[in-house]
């Protein structure tokens, strides 16, 4: 999932969007090191998708479903595949709205440390970046930069 956190700004007393990336740097132990990815997880049985959303984003980073705005979950049309030559994992890549709800509540196993990444920053966090980097997050994060070049 991609995330895009919502700000307040005190001095308008009102909240301003300003387009951020909610990431994760997670320990992988098939790499055997820190990965940059987006907020992931698996749905259960009987959930809807904005509910696992909410779900894993409270979990992974203390972040929530915008309340205030009527659709804060968009969700790419067509579920994609891992890896359409080794598996049939299907994925499906949401964005999101949301606003902080707490401190994050990994699970046990889970090594996940999330940050902000502001869309103004994302050309230099790729160009500089060596830790690394999912193929969905490293992609979504290209188009990202290159929309805000032109």
């Amino acid at each position: 999932m991609a995330v895009f956190l919502g700000r307040a700004s005190p001095a308008l007393r009102k909240r301003v969007d300003t387009p951020t990336f909610g990431t994760l740097p997670e320990f992988r132990y098939p790499l055997n090191s820190w990965c940059i990815a987006f907020p992931a997880g698996l749905k259960e049985p009987n959930e809807s998708i904005r509910e696992c959303v909410d779900r894993e984003l409270r979990e992974e980073t203390g972040y929530r479903l915008r309340s205030d705005v009527d659709e804060p979950v968009r969700l790419l049309p067509q579920a994609g595949f891992s890896s359409t030559g080794l598996t049939d994992e299907a994925i499906r890549i949401v964005f999101a709205q949301v606003e902080k709800a707490g401190d994050a509540q990994p699970e046990e196993s889970e090594l996940i440390r999330p940050f902000q990444l502001p869309l103004g920053d994302v050309r230099r966090f790729l160009d500089e970046n060596t830790t690394l980097i999912g193929t969905r997050a490293q992609l979504i994060l290209e188009i990202f930069a290159a929309r805000t070049e032109r």
